[in-house]
């Protein structure tokens, strides 16, 4: 699994820029570029669920390294829709919908 930084402080499950989902999914189906990606998983921080007590509710804990489900085709890294870069970034810091985030690790063939 890559080891995954994450730098979108305004999702729900960013925790310290890392995630606390097991899996992520990445899209841009026909990305050529980074900008034409974006981290499907991305769900916005509220007041209601912004707390450790909602994530805890949920059984999720920060992890370093996380599963990456990708849906761009054209990545490098791209292997049968799973991610085999040893490292990924996901950026978007003050994002407000996944369109706004992405793979900042995407290679274009």
């Amino acid at each position: 699994m890559p080891s995954l930084k994450c730098n979108v402080k305004s999702c729900v499950h960013n925790s310290d820029n890392k995630c606390c989902l097991e899996v992520i999914q990445v899209e841009g189906i026909n990305a050529d570029n980074p900008t034409a990606t974006a981290c499907g998983s991305f769900k916005l921080r509220s007041d209601r669920n912004a707390t450790n007590s909602f994530k805890n509710s949920i059984n999720e804990k920060p992890s370093e390294h996380v599963a990456v489900d990708c849906k761009a085709q054209k990545c490098v890294f791209n292997s049968e829709c799973k991610c085999t870069a040893k490292d990924i970034g996901i950026s978007g810091h003050s994002a407000c919908t996944c369109r706004e985030t992405e793979c900042a690790s995407f290679s274009a063939r």
